[in-house]
């Protein structure tokens, strides 16, 4: 359907979340869903102390998806070569239940 997974934000040593699903399987939950694994994966089995996301500022569907997932707006950015929104959370903020 996709793919989800943890890996380096772009030039940077922070670990973002990602993801990307075929059109077919936009707004059926999927993407959140399997995100808060990925989070979870990331902060309670590789001992991760924070977790970032960036998504396109015109992508709303996406940001919401992040925002679902309990990470924090903190800036604009560019990452990739685009203008994104860029979000993060602490393991220490994470319940493991967003």
């Amino acid at each position: 359907i996709g793919w989800h997974l943890l890996k380096y934000l772009d030039q940077t040593e922070e670990i973002e979340i990602g993801y990307r699903l075929h059109e077919e399987f936009w707004g059926k939950g999927y993407a959140t869903e399997i995100a808060r694994k990925l989070l979870d994966y990331g902060f309670n089995t590789k001992g991760l102390s924070r977790i970032v996301a960036v998504a396109d500022a015109e992508n709303l569907a996406s940001i919401n998806v992040i925002q679902k997932l309990g990470l924090v707006y903190e800036k604009e950015a560019i990452y990739y070569g685009m203008n994104v929104r860029y979000f993060g959370l602490q393991k220490v903020n994470y319940t493991g239940s967003v």
